[in-house]
């Protein structure tokens, strides 16, 4: 492995940046059909990925690293949208993505935040450019960091700050599907984490309207979008050697948001607030159980291209039934019976039936169905509690 920082160093910015992309990709190629990188090729693309994608001159202990300008950061991120963007092989353009976005060894160090803020901004950018090449990247990275993580939450924060309420396009928006299902999926996995229960029921923090409608109008139109990082072999998209993480799906975030609404929407009457957060929403939410009902009543028709059992995992969905389970314990039993909070467990026994009917949830559901008998009493899932113990 030659050195080529010197060579490089002679070029003017952001030449210099394009240059050593170009030297990164070149670097990668055999990692994809070879052998995976040792600790020495790491530390030196870590060494060229500081210098000459981030600006960072700094020396590496230095409680203040240097940063980018806005004018150098925007100038950055073109280049690497229009880089990603290239006909590029696709294991070596996962592998450039993973290799300028992960952290060495995969842990966190003091630039991470900044390298998250980043990406964000990179995302965001790629969304505005319609670049499905590069979203498809941020998707497989998603997968692989695992869509619950803390600094993907940022990311998705992010996102979804741009462009459903700083600026929202809701033309632009309903073209994520189009774009890359992958990424949109992942995403809908990470920004139900972010909009949902943070603690007691009174700290619910429901999605934007436009996200909620925007979510809705892609899982009805889409029976696939849910499973969609299910649907794709990522082994040949990474490094040799990398081991492919178990994918997620959104469909148990999307469910809290149809069964928590209704619940916080009951709080908000019993304590005579107003719903101005939560709006009049009940027939987006209603849109959205169904699309989610009929997305895993495909499961049996995808069986042969799922690239794995697990489509809902039993302990996804036992924490949704536990935080249910807290919420009504903020509300009066004499309002258990309530239109409103029957709607709750009627919407989380609709998602519970066909889950299991489909062949959805997998594995043991033991905890989950004692979870499930700590709620207040409701037919559907008294029905479905007989049937499956």
């Amino acid at each position: 492995m030659q050195d080529q920082r010197q060579n490089i160093r002679r070029v003017e910015f952001p030449k210099s940046t394009k240059e050593a992309l170009h030297h990164l990709e070149q670097l990668c190629i055999p990692f994809t059909q070879l052998r995976p990188p040792t600790s020495k090729q790491l530390d030196y693309i870590g060494e060229l990925i500081d210098e000459f994608v981030f600006l960072d001159h700094g020396p590496k202990r230095a409680h203040r690293r240097k940063k980018m300008t806005s004018m150098q950061e925007l100038q950055v991120l073109v280049i690497l949208c229009r880089f990603f963007s290239s006909s590029m092989a696709d294991g070596v353009k996962n592998t450039v993505f993973m290799m300028i976005f992960t952290s060495p060894g995969g842990k966190p160090d003091s630039t991470t935040n900044d390298r998250m803020l980043f990406l964000g901004k990179l995302i965001s950018l790629a969304i505005s450019m319609k670049s499905s090449l590069l979203l498809n990247c941020a998707g497989v990275w998603m997968q692989q960091r695992g869509c619950s993580k803390e600094h993907l939450l940022g990311i998705a924060k992010t996102v979804s700050d741009d462009h459903f309420v700083l600026s929202p396009n809701k033309a632009e928006l309903t073209e994520w599907v189009e774009l890359s299902p992958h990424f949109t999926s992942c995403f809908l996995s990470t920004v139900s984490e972010i909009y949902g229960r943070t603690g007691t029921i009174n700290q619910f923090k429901p999605p934007p309207r436009l996200l909620l409608e925007v979510t809705t109008e892609w899982i009805a139109s889409s029976t696939t979008l849910a499973v969609a990082p299910l649907l794709i072999n990522l082994q040949p998209l990474l490094p040799k050697g990398s081991i492919v993480m178990t994918a997620v799906t959104p469909f148990v975030g999307l469910i809290r948001w149809c069964v928590e609404i209704p619940l916080l929407r009951l709080l908000c009457q019993i304590r005579g607030k107003e719903e101005d957060e939560i709006h009049a929403t009940e027939d987006l939410e209603s849109k959205l159980l169904l699309g989610l009902l009929e997305s895993m009543n495909e499961k049996p028709n995808l069986e042969h291209r799922l690239q794995q059992p697990e489509v809902i995992s039993p302990r996804q969905m036992c924490t949704l039934i536990k935080g249910v389970a807290e919420s009504f314990s903020e509300i009066p039993a004499e309002y258990h019976t309530h239109k409103l909070a029957q709607t709750s467990l009627d919407r989380l026994g609709q998602a519970l039936q066909i889950a299991l009917a489909s062949g959805c949830l997998y594995g043991n559901t033991h905890e989950l169905f004692q979870a499930l008998r700590q709620l207040p009493r409701n037919r559907l899932l008294q029905i479905i509690i007989y049937r499956h113990t």
